[in-house]
């Protein structure tokens, strides 16, 4: 961990907090095809997000930042299911993003692909960038 030392105080910097950067998990950004986002995620409380083949989800009590109407409770949506797709960006730096829709009522989030092509997460901020709350989800049995 880094120390710097001002006007005399000693800070400790958290790794990707120097300089006010929010942390970001391991690895680069990914632009992977949907279909290697297929299978079983979860996340460091035992969440758990299952993505099939054919752009349908179940997922239970998976970690995230969630919009939508009615929701109470924007970072644990109950158990649900609905629909998903992963499309790239045309951002600075190209990566691939999986959205997630609960159906009834159209809760969604938006995860980022990053890691590796052998290793990859998906991942997001919980509230502000800069408070440095993560969701990460790593494939199930990784």
């Amino acid at each position: 961990m880094p120390v710097v030392v001002v006007g005399g105080a000693v800070l400790l910097l958290m790794p990707g907090m120097a300089f006010g950067e929010p942390p970001v998990p391991d690895g680069r950004p990914l632009v992977l095809p949907s279909g290697a986002f297929t299978g079983t995620w979860r996340d460091e409380d035992g969440g758990r997000l299952v993505l099939r083949a054919d752009g349908t989800f179940a997922s239970d009590g998976t970690c995230g930042d969630f919009s939508g109407p009615g929701l109470t409770d924007a970072l644990s949506p109950a158990p649900g299911a609905g629909t998903w797709s992963a499309s790239g960006t045309n951002a600075d730096v190209p990566v691939t993003r999986v959205q997630v829709e609960f159906a009834p009522g159209g809760v969604w989030t938006v995860y980022e692909a990053r890691g590796t092509a052998e290793r990859p997460v998906l991942w997001q901020y919980l509230g502000d960038p800069d408070d440095g709350a993560l969701c990460v989800l790593s494939r199930a049995g990784t």
